[in-house]
C-alpha cells in the first residue's frame, strides 16, 4: 500500500484567511449554544469578532512566513538570505557594476586628465526602468589633442539596470569641449542571485563536506570566490564542467555578463577551487596560474563568438509609435539574454531531430527573445510573428556566444493598426 501524506508542506504552510479565522470562531460558539450568525453587523459582539480573526489572520500570516524561512525550499527574499548565511554558512554573492569600456576621440585642441571616479558619462536611451544610466571613470586618464582613447568605465549604480547596448553611451556629463564617446560593446553587469539559484548555491555547498569532491562543489566555489586584488565578488556568471573524466581531469570554462573573464577574477575561482573543491589526485585545467609562488590548476576564460546576423522583425503596432522604442526594446533584451545563464557557455544542445549532434544559439531562442522584447511595449505585438536574418550558431564546449547586433543591424518594420 503507497504512503499518502495527510498534507503538502504548501499547505501546511499556507497562512489562513481572516474570513476562515471568523468562520472557525463562528463554528466554535456555535457548538456553544451561542448564535454568532444572528449578531447584529456592526455590533460589539460581531466586532470584536471581525477584529480578533483580522489580527489572528496577520499573526497567521507572519508564522507561515516564520516557517517557510525554515526550508530552503519555501524560503525567500531576505529569509533564505538569512537561512543562507546562518544554515548553510553561505553569504549570498552580490550584484555587480555594470562594467566596460568608453572609446573618447578628441577632435579638437584641449588636454583632459581625470583621476579614478572624476568623469561621468550617461547613456542616452532609457533602461527598461526608464532611467539614463550613468558611468564614471574607473582609472585615470589623459586624453591628448587629436587623441583616440579606451577608458574602462562602471555604472553608477548595481544590478542590469545600468546595463547599455552598443552605441549608447554617447552624452558627456563632465565636459570635454570637442570630445565624442561612444561605446563599441555592451556595457554589463548582473543582478543579485534569484531565489531558486540561491536555493541550488545552497545545495551545492553541502558538497564542499565530501571528500568525493562532487561537481556541485566546483560550482559553489565558482560562485563564492572573490577577486584576487580588490577582494569582491567574482563577475563571473556562467560556467561549465566536464560531466565526467577517467584520467582525473576536470576542465572548467567560465565567464561573466559580457563574454569575458577578468584575469584576477579567474584567479580567485581557481585560488577557490583549490581550497574547497580539488581532491587530491584530480587536476583542474586547462590552465594554470601562480598564486603565491604555487603554481595550481586553473579554470580557463571561454572564448567569445559574436552573434552579429542582419535582423528585421515585423511589428503590428498602434498609431503613433516609434520604430526607435522598438528597436532599444529589442537591443535591450538581447544584451539581457547574451549577458545571462540563459546563454550557457558552449551554448544547448538540440532537442530536435532536424539539429542532431548540434549545439550553440537557437534561432528559436532568439526570436523569443525579440517577441518578448515587443510584448513589453504598449499594444506591441508580432506580425504574424515574422522575422527575417535570424539564424543559429554552433558553439564549441569553450565557448560562449556574446551579441553583436547593434541599431545598424537590427531593423524594425512597423504596420500600424487600422492602417
Amino acid at each position: 500500500m503507497a504512503f499518502i501524506l495527510p498534507l503538502t508542506v504548501q499547505q501546511l504552510l499556507t497562512p489562513l484567511t481572516k474570513d476562515q479565522i471568523r468562520q472557525m470562531m463562528v463554528d466554535a460558539l456555535t457548538t456553544l449554544g451561542l448564535q454568532p450568525n444572528n449578531w447584529a453587523p456592526g455590533g460589539v459582539a460581531s466586532s470584536l469578532l471581525t477584529v480578533a480573526s483580522e489580527r489572528l489572520a496577520s499573526l497567521s500570516t507572519d508564522v507561515s512566513a516564520a516557517l517557510s524561512d525554515q526550508w530552503n525550499p519555501t524560503a525567500t527574499g531576505p529569509g533564505l538570505e538569512l537561512l543562507s548565511y546562518y544554515f548553510y554558512g553561505n553569504i549570498p554573492p552580490q550584484p555587480t557594476f555594470a562594467s566596460g569600456f568608453l572609446t573618447l576621440t578628441n577632435t579638437g585642441g584641449g588636454l583632459f586628465s581625470y583621476g579614478a571616479g572624476q568623469a561621468l558619462f550617461a547613456s542616452t536611451v532609457a533602461n527598461s526602468r526608464g532611467v539614463f544610466p550613468t558611468y564614471y571613470n574607473s582609472a585615470s586618464f589623459t586624453l591628448n589633442p587629436h587623441q583616440t582613447l579606451i577608458i574602462p568605465i562602471t555604472c553608477t549604480f548595481v544590478g542590469t539596470a545600468g546595463n547599455s547596448a552598443p552605441g549608447f553611451i554617447t552624452q558627456l556629463i563632465t565636459s570635454m569641449l570637442g570630445v565624442v564617446a561612444s561605446n563599441a560593446n555592451p556595457v554589463l553587469g548582473a543582478d543579485a542571485l534569484p531565489d531558486d539559484d540561491l536555493r541550488q548555491l545552497n545545495l551545492d555547498s553541502i558538497a564542499k563536506n565530501s571528500v568525493f569532491g562532487p561537481r556541485s562543489i566546483y560550482s559553489y566555489a565558482i560562485r563564492t570566490a572573490t577577486n584576487i586584488v580588490t577582494g569582491a565578488p567574482v563577475n563571473i556568471n556562467r560556467w561549465s564542467i566536464t560531466t565526467g573524466s577517467h584520467i582525473g581531469d576536470v576542465t572548467i570554462y567560465v565567464c561573466g555578463p559580457d563574454g569575458s573573464t577578468d584575469s584576477n577574477d579567474l584567479a580567485g575561482a581557481a585560488l577557490n577551487i583549490e581550497n574547497l573543491a580539488r581532491p587530491e589526485g584530480i587536476t583542474v585545467g586547462p590552465n594554470t596560474v601562480t598564486i603565491a609562488g604555487n603554481t595550481i590548476g586553473s579554470p580557463a576564460a571561454a572564448s567569445t563568438v559574436t552573434y552579429s546576423p542582419g535582423i528585421t522583425i515585423y511589428v503590428l503596432a498602434p498609431k503613433g509609435t516609434n520604430a526607435t522604442d522598438v528597436q532599444t526594446a529589442a537591443l535591450n533584451g538581447l544584451d539581457n539574454f547574451f549577458a545571462s545563464p540563459a546563454n550557457p557557455i558552449g551554448g544547448i544542445i538540440a532537442s530536435d531531430d532536424t539539429n542532431t549532434n548540434f549545439r550553440g544559439i537557437f534561432e528559436s531562442g532568439v526570436t523569443g527573445v525579440l517577441a518578448q522584447a515587443v510584448a513589453t511595449l504598449p499594444g506591441c505585438v508580432l506580425l504574424s510573428a515574422r522575422f527575417t536574418g535570424v539564424s543559429d550558431v554552433a558553439l564549441l564546449a569553450s565557448q560562449v556566444a556574446v551579441t553583436g547586433i547593434t541599431s545598424s543591424t537590427l531593423s524594425v518594420a512597423l504596420q500600424f493598426q487600422g492602417a
